[in-house]
């Protein structure tokens, strides 16, 4: 689908809703317009889509404010069904958000009290949400989404929780005074593998030992915008430049690791100069 077909479907979408509401809305006994999760929690480089969603969910409750029977469900992500069954980058995308998956039993309860109750009581009742989670996942911390104001209402901040710290300080600073001081290229592969490990698990939200030094980044799902954070990630806190395109390789984790201690500026030059 090129970009004026996703514009034209979802300029689509709009206007059918209002060309449902104009024609036989008096008719019905109840209108579902299902929505999707994503107008609420955001998604990256499909603004145009959040736009259509968070249009229905203002249009359902505009409706309900004057007594009709409309319900907007923002869809999440079924468990084996739709996108999410068939493009893990996407599943990924949504779990880094702290999305939770549900079952479509789950779904078509909600369905059906929608249709059994669709004349809210309150304007807001006409929005149902679901597969929402308002617990900020560790790899959310310090995303600017989470900063934005625009997003406050869907997360709540929670106790840091920080993994390997002292007195709640993050312990990148001990990783940085580990790799100036190193004395072998092996200890310096070492550290820099277990603070890629720990930061890939953060950011793909999966569990460290799952992590296998064999396998590339790129074979768990990481996507582009993934790979710009690790990038960056990897910039600032060990000071090694490392272009997307290697990320996104066939390379190892067990090798990118490697090569991360080579170039790293904080590693001292005469360890890997033998």
């Amino acid at each position: 689908m090129t970009a004026q077909d996703w514009t034209e479907s979802l300029s689509a979408k709009v206007e059918g809703t209002i060309n449902l509401h104009e024609s036989s809305f008096q008719d019905l006994d109840f209108l579902i317009l299902l929505s999707s999760i994503d107008g609420i929690a955001g998604a990256p480089a499909l603004s145009g889509y959040c736009a259509s969603s968070t249009f229905l969910d203002a249009f359902a409750q505009n409706r309900a404010h004057h007594g009709h029977p409309v319900i907007s469900i923002d869809v999440g992500m079924i468990a084996g069904e739709g996108i999410v069954a068939e493009n893990e980058h996407v599943a990924m995308s949504h779990r880094r958000l702290g999305l939770r998956e549900y079952t479509i039993d789950e779904f078509l309860a909600v369905l059906n009290f929608a249709m059994t109750n669709s004349r809210a009581s309150k304007p807001k009742n006409a929005q149902i949400i679901c597969g929402g989670r308002r617990q900020v996942p560790d790899s959310f911390h310090g995303d600017r989404r989470y900063q934005d104001p625009k997003f406050l209402h869907v997360y709540k901040r929670t106790p840091d929780r920080h993994h390997g710290t002292r007195d709640g300080k993050e312990d990148v600073f001990d990783i940085q005074t580990a790799l100036r001081t190193v004395k072998t290229p092996k200890t310096a592969k070492e550290l820099t593998w277990r603070a890629l490990r720990a930061k890939i698990a953060q950011l793909l939200v999966l569990p460290e030992q799952d992590l296998q030094p064999s396998r590339s980044v790129a074979s768990y799902g990481m996507d582009s915008l993934v790979s710009v954070e690790l990038q960056n990630w990897m910039s600032k806190l060990l000071s090694a430049q490392i272009p997307s395109l290697e990320l996104m390789s066939s390379r190892s984790i067990a090798q990118l690791a490697e090569d991360v201690a080579k170039r790293s500026s904080l590693v001292p030059t005469h360890i890997f100069q033998t």
